[in-house]
């Protein structure tokens, strides 16, 4: 008899308060270059994982945050894994924190 194998597909994505949206686009004489007063970096970014099953969203894990090695790797132990169903097949893009020995 075979068995039923679930694929499971990682999706991260990165959610910026709107607050902090760069502008894109700005103002100034030609042959001059654009100043702003606000600085525009990324603060107060939430990044968000989670794994999708066929049309499912489950262990979902928000991380104010850079997501790195430790990050990804705490987010597979203590949030994916227990939620995940038996026969699964994890399907990963090529991020550099998806790599390391612990991760395999």
């Amino acid at each position: 008899m075979k068995k039923k194998i679930n694929l499971l597909f990682l999706l991260m994505k990165v959610v910026f308060h709107m607050t902090d949206t760069p502008r894109t686009h700005g103002y100034s004489p030609k042959g001059h270059r654009c100043f702003g007063l606000k600085n525009w970096g990324a603060k107060g970014r939430t990044n968000v994982i989670g794994a999708l099953l066929g049309t499912t969203l489950f262990a979902i894990g928000l991380f104010d945050c850079n997501i790195n090695r430790d990050v990804f790797y705490v987010w597979i132990t203590k949030i994916l894994l227990p939620e995940l169903p038996e026969n699964s097949v994890i399907f990963m893009d090529n991020a550099s924190f998806h790599k390391g020995k612990n991760i395999e």
